[in-house]
């Protein structure tokens, strides 16, 4: 089945979108002792976002603004 065709395409859009608000909600709360658990947690999320068919640029551009809104976090942001 592809995945650019309804259902798959909406629960994969909703899955998607699922992972940037966890993502913003785990990063408010982060310590340096969870760095290692949240990369691998981003690891996972990478390879949902690749089953999109622009995927590795949602992700790209993902990374990008947490880079941005994150940026006081220096030392996760480099991992």
């Amino acid at each position: 089945m592809s995945l650019d065709k309804a259902p798959l395409r909406q629960l994969l859009d909703a899955t998607i979108g699922a992972y940037i608000n966890t993502t913003h909600s785990r990063l408010t709360h982060i310590s340096p002792r969870h760095y290692s658990e949240f990369i691998e947690f981003l690891s996972k999320a990478r390879e949902t976002f690749l089953m999109a068919h622009d995927g590795h640029i949602q992700f790209t551009q993902f990374i990008d603004n947490l880079k941005q809104i994150y940026k006081g976090k220096k030392k996760l942001m480099m991992l």
